[in-house]
């Protein structure tokens, strides 16, 4: 019943944030993210199996969802931050996080490297803070030049103070690209 209700939000908030009215450009026909400097803010849910010992708790399996807001640094670069909510065979964490995105550009699909690093901290036990690296590749498709969804598959290892675990996961999710147009025109100097 969850993923089915994350499922719909998701679709509503694909169908709000989609504008019909970027999908093309004479210079550019086909519709690429922007890949200049700017605000970007990205939405994931993935799942994991655990590939390790399984019968502690946090080790057998999880899914969740995290919201990142980050800052196209250059054509390729991504870097950003979030956190989200994680349910797992023991409970639930907060991964709180830094994501960083190497960007490979072909047309409408790009590729990309990413690396995740941070805290995943308890709900029920605040003293109960965990660490995690999560690198992996994805792709990632262009609707418009503002809107893209990504899928990608990684690998989760993270620590606590008498296990470490790790997982194989798979991510799914929507990127929206804030960025302004610009007119073309420039203020003449009156020199």
């Amino acid at each position: 019943m969850r993923q089915l209700l994350f499922t719909l939000i998701l679709l509503t908030c694909t169908a709000v944030t989609a504008s019909a009215q970027d999908l093309v450009h004479p210079n550019q026909p086909v519709a690429m993210l922007k890949s200049n400097r700017g605000l970007i803010s990205m939405f994931e849910y993935y799942g994991g199996v655990g590939v390790g010992n399984e019968s502690i708790p946090f080790s057998k399996k999880y899914s969740g969802f995290t919201g990142l807001i980050g800052y196209q640094i250059n054509k390729n670069f991504i870097i950003a931050a979030g956190t989200g909510l994680s349910s797992y065979n023991g409970g639930s964490l907060v991964p709180v996080y830094m994501d960083l995105r190497y960007t490979f550009y072909l047309s409408q699909v790009a590729a990309y490297l990413y690396g995740d690093a941070g805290l995943l901290m308890n709900v029920s036990n605040i003293d109960d803070i965990n660490m995690f690296m999560n690198p992996g590749i994805g792709a990632r498709y262009s609707i418009t030049r503002k809107f893209a969804v990504s899928i990608s598959l990684g690998m989760l290892v993270q620590t606590s103070a008498q296990n470490m675990e790790a997982f194989v996961n798979l991510r799914t999710g929507v990127i929206y690209k804030f960025w302004r147009k610009t007119t073309g025109y420039r203020i003449k100097s009156s020199r």
